[in-house]
């Protein structure tokens, strides 16, 4: 599958057309993977993907993607959300998005910064980055050494970041990064300093600003509104707790709006400073987001929504809190500006929030103008939808004192000097106002105001453009779901485009008409051509960006016909050129199309002229040309070539990156794995077809030696061909192993390692109860896999449960005082972003011919203790859960379930029984534990940690039909109890009988008369607790032995 989707022609190709090739790679060739179209029939769903494509992304072994949310949009679609981690130390600004249909993912986007190789230790501590940074702010008060404003303590995260950032065209360095907020001047900047040497690497002003009872307020901006109050102690306020976690309004002063009549009048200084306005619009606001996308409020969880009026002095502006989560109003000083709190201003501000807690547009230039336009947007449609007769396409126009006046226009951004057009006459260039981002706004605007009325003319380009109208409704899904389910924090308007027609291409179809106003419409504004325009564009297509040790390079191309309707002629020519950057000399050649070049369609060029490199770096222009291509923007792109050293020996290098297996670890009909083999060649030369090359799997002293030839010519840079393999079925339990790739003229064999791991089981059969005595399990029939931040063992503690299997977790905080664990408010997620603290049990199961069959066992969940709220985690009792994953024969995912009943000591012990899917062949048993240790003394885990216990793992059914004396049974339930239980006893034909009771030294405590098949026990109440065995002896003579656990 992949080695077609990097060098093969995908017929499938769903359209999605990216302007500019410049934008897009930014002089890195990784970015590349900025926009991914996985090939048709791949099928690898968001938990494979990772894994799949690590070496496409560049995804070293240190570097991890944390999954951050899941959204869904009108069509079930899913968004996965990822976030990029090297060392565990978070790569900020670089988060990845997976498009899941059908379960499987078919696009994905955003930034992975690929291939990192850096040290995470900090040369200079969090205080003094702090220091730095208030050197150079120079304020004279801090929000901070204000009791009431503690949360803007600033809290430096320690960070891996471009210095180009928001652009990814530098170098990435450790940092720290927080956020100074200052009274005396007014100032909200975020600082990122070098970890290293303490030089800024960036500052920049993250002010994000505009530049119960039914009630009725008679508001200053839009005339008599129903809002919706709450009655305490006789009096109203402008306080509503129906709405998510509630709406507060509230002056600077801490003053609290309130009426005794409910009826909120003309004429008072709260109605004329805007308060009611405010409060009615954070109102309609959350109804908005509410009613348009299921969404409960900023954060889509029901976060409080705090408005403050500024109404002390003339302050004219509003801005959105990042840190404290309010919004805040000034009043205007009525010579310029009125108060600041008109239905589309409140809308605005809030949304800023929306888009902090989705995409997280950064405020710094083209991201930022984004930022700011989502804002205008969804703060215009709140207005449209709430109060249509005031309606119209001006920015903050009820704000200005001057009539015909506003902040910005929609309708036309040219009007208060605002672009309407994509690096046009009006865009902003300088670093002000943050690069520019309540300027440059104006092009997303235009956009956006162009589909919801539509309209024809030209452009500032003269080219002409007819955008039919798909209204407010159809527009703002639109919009909405480019902010939350494609935008990231780095993001330009060129992704904003890509993001928006892949949307269109999903739900309405590629060339639908939808599809082609939303195009026409970014054409309008700069971006793009018509989509029945011919249109191809070029991308890079080799994965290897380093040449030969003599110097020589082979460029590779990927060209792809983003048209409509428009093929491409068999023998039609297309002339391709790569030259050194800016002015070197051109290399042109030219490709005969050998069969038509169909909309939607790609294929693959290799230059026939190699590069000769004489520098240690050349950045190269590739072009393509072909007659009629209205949208040049994308045919071409900058790379940089790296050349090897002379001592690199790479001549002929193959890199075998994993070794993937598949399969169950249960017998089967094969009693075999299936594997496969990632390698790429590093190499120079092409490796021709029928190489003879062979794979060595090597579990300790022994070897499967696999030969096979290439089934194809492999280049530089491309796949190798490693065909699938059996694993055979030779040991059982886990084992770790390796596979190492064989070819006779590698020049580098330290990297044609790659390890895995099978587990091989028998199956544990109905009522063979695992006890894990004597320190030890039948490791024929359950293993165990222990991750790197969790223990295991086996302890034995008779004066409760006598042997059991005891689980811990690790250090939860690592060197530079950071949470180590994942966050994530779902169990099931939060223990799959956190697997390296969990060690899993894997059994396979006999259920064939059981009735109703049940997993069952013992077992305590508890608590250390520690305080994981301060942390941010909303459910402490995730400290200590478990996962059960029931597998069928193929090893798929039947069922999934997860425990916790987590609590401080003591905890409570239970006894588990979970019904078992039919069709299961597998089970695995994931234990999380976060926080513990080891007693250094002992060597035994502290009990104060997270820990986990288990005991009597056991598979039972339920009895049916008639059975023979061998056959015969019983159980015990509960157990472990206080000596009083219930005995289930399947004896057929069997007369009168008796159990055997004997404590842990052998002797013999009780005797138990059984005359029935359900009979209730209750044994000596002098009975001290322990473990006993419980013995059974049949007419047939045979003896049946279980445990018992006296609480």
């Amino acid at each position: 599958m992949k080695i077609q989707f990097f060098l093969g022609a995908l017929l499938g190709f769903v359209l999605i057309s990216t302007i500019s090739g410049q934008q897009l790679f930014e002089d890195r060739s990784f970015h590349d993977t900025r926009w991914l179209q996985i090939p048709e029939g791949s099928k690898v769903n968001q938990i494979q993907f990772f894994d799949e494509y690590a070496q496409r992304l560049g995804l070293t072994p240190d570097s991890e993607m944390k999954w951050l949310r899941t959204t869904n949009d009108q069509q079930n679609g899913k968004h996965y959300h990822y976030q990029q981690y090297y060392k565990n130390v978070k790569v900020y600004g670089a988060k990845y998005i997976l498009h899941e249909e059908n379960q499987y993912v078919e696009s994905a986007n955003g930034i992975i910064s690929p291939n990192l190789n850096l040290d995470i230790r900090s040369q200079i501590s969090a205080a003094e980055a702090l220091q730095i940074a208030k050197e150079d702010m120079q304020a004279s008060v801090y929000t901070w050494e204000n009791k009431k404003n503690s949360e803007s303590i600033p809290i430096p995260e320690l960070v891996i970041i471009n210095t180009d950032y928001p652009l990814w065209s530098g170098q990435m360095k450790l940092a720290y990064i927080f956020e100074l907020r200052a009274t005396n001047p007014h100032s909200f900047k975020k600082y990122i300093v070098d970890a290293v040497d303490g030089g800024i690497i960036l500052s920049f002003n993250t002010l994000m600003s505009c530049f119960g009872e039914k009630g009725t307020a008679h508001t200053l901006y839009h005339g008599d509104q129903e809002i919706d109050t709450e009655l305490e102690n006789g009096e109203f306020l402008l306080k509503d707790l129906s709405r998510g976690n509630g709406i507060q309004t509230r002056s600077i002063t801490g003053k609290i709006y309130s009426d005794s009549d409910n009826d909120w009048e003309k004429g008072t200084n709260d109605q004329k400073n805007g308060a009611l306005d405010m409060f009615w619009g954070c109102q309609k606001t959350y109804d908005f987001y509410k009613s348009k996308f299921n969404r409960n409020s900023i954060d889509g969880k029901g976060i409080k929504i705090s408005a403050i009026l500024l109404d002390t002095s003339a302050y004219n502006n509003a801005y959105w809190d990042d840190k404290l989560y309010t919004i805040n109003f000034g009043i205007g000083d009525n010579v310029t500006y009125k108060p600041f709190t008109a239905i589309d201003v409140v809308g605005h501000e809030l949304t800023h929030g929306v888009t902090q807690f989705s995409a997280g547009l950064e405020y710094l230039y083209e991201s930022g103008a984004m930022n700011e336009s989502f804002s205008d947007i969804f703060g215009k449609s709140v207005e449209y939808y709430y109060d249509r007769p005031q309606f119209d396409w001006l920015i903050g126009g009820k704000v200005t004192v001057a009539a015909n006046s506003a902040l910005r226009s929609m309708e036309d951004p040219n009007r208060f000097g605002n672009p309407k057009y994509y690096k046009g006459a009006s865009w902003f260039k300088g670093t002000a106002d943050n690069g520019g981002v309540h300027y440059n706004s104006g092009v997303l605007n235009y956009w956006f105001y162009l589909l919801c009325e539509g309209k024809s003319g030209k452009n500032e380009a003269k080219i002409d453009f007819n955008v039919q109208r798909l209204g407010f409704d159809t527009t703002i899904q639109l919009a909405y779901h480019m902010l939350t389910d494609y935008l990231t924090p780095t993001s330009t308007y060129v992704d904003a485009r890509t993001a928006s027609l892949q949307i269109a291409a999903n739900w309405w179809g590629s060339c639908s008409d939808a599809y082609k106003q939303v195009a026409e419409a970014w054409k309008a504004v700069g971006l793009g051509g018509t989509t029945e325009s011919a249109d191809v564009q070029i991308l890079n297509n080799k994965t290897s960006l380093t040449s030969c040790k003599d110097g020589l390079y082979q460029f590779e191309v990927r060209l792809i016909n983003l048209s409509c309707s428009n093929t491409y002629a068999l023998n039609t020519p297309i002339e391709l050129s790569y030259q050194v950057a800016p002015k070197g000399a051109i290399v042109k050649e030219t490709y005969i199309l050998t069969a038509d070049f169909k909309p939607g369609q790609d294929l693959k060029y290799t230059f026939t002229t190699p590069v000769l490199l004489t520098k240690p770096s050349t950045t190269f222009y590739v072009t393509v040309e072909l007659s009629n291509d209205v949208d040049t923007s994308n045919n071409h792109f900058t790379v940089a070539i790296a050349k090897s050293s002379a001592n690199s020996a790479i001549e002929h290098d193959i890199l075998l990156s994993r070794i993937n297996v598949s399969g169950s670890p249960c017998p089967n009909n094969n009693n075999v794995y299936r594997g496969s083999g990632q390698a790429v060649y590093n190499g120079c030369s092409i490796i021709p077809i029928n190489t003879a090359m062979e794979l060595r799997l090597n579990y300790k002293d022994t070897t499967v030696v696999i030969p096979f030839k290439t089934t194809k010519s492999t280049y530089p840079g491309g796949q190798v061909p490693i065909p699938g393999f059996d694993i055979p079925r030779t040991f059982l339990g886990l084992k770790k192993a390796n596979g190492v790739l064989v070819y006779a003229n590698d020049t580098v064999t330290k990297n044609n390692i790659a390890n895995f791991q099978v587990v091989f089981l028998e199956y544990t059969k109905k009522d063979e109860i695992e006890m894990f005595n004597n320190f030890r399990f039948d490791s024929s029939k359950i293993t165990l896999n222990i991750d790197s931040f969790n223990t295991v063992q086996i302890i034995n503690k008779p004066m409760r449960t006598g042997f059991t299997l005891n689980c811990t977790g690790g250090n939860i905080i690592n060197s530079n005082n950071f949470f180590i664990p994942a966050l994530n408010d779902d169990l099931s997620n939060f223990i799959r972003n956190n697997i390296k603290f969990s060690s899993t049990i894997y059994l396979c199961a006999d259920i064939k011919g059981l009735v109703n069959p049940k997993l069952e066992y013992n077992m305590s969940q508890q608590l250390s203790g520690t305080d994981y709220e301060s942390f941010g985690m909303k459910d402490p009792s995730f400290a200590a859960s478990t996962r059960i994953i029931y597998r069928n024969i193929t090893g798929g995912a039947i069922f999934t379930e997860v425990i916790n009943n987590a609590s401080v000591v003591p905890a409570e012990w239970r006894h588990k029984i979970h019904s078992i899917p039919a069709e299961t062949y597998a089970i695995e048993i994931t234990n999380l534990c976060l926080k513990g240790s080891v007693d250094s003394t002992t060597g035994e885990i502290n009990p104060d940690g997270d820990l986990i216990i288990m005991d009597d793992l056991v598979i039972t059914a339920d009895a049916v039909g008639v059975v023979d004396f061998d056959e015969v049974d019983f159980n015990i339930l509960p157990n472990p109890n206080h000596g009083h239980f219930v005995v289930h006893l399947n004896q057929p034909n069997q007369k009168s009988s008796e159990l055997q009771v004997y404590n842990a030294m052998g002797n013999r405590v009780a005797i138990i008369p059984i005359n029935k098949d359900v009979q209730e026990v209750k044994l000596p109440s002098q009975l001290p607790s322990g473990q006993y065995i419980i013995l059974y002896n049949s007419q047939n003579g045979k003896s049946i032995r279980k445990k018992l656990i006296i609480l």
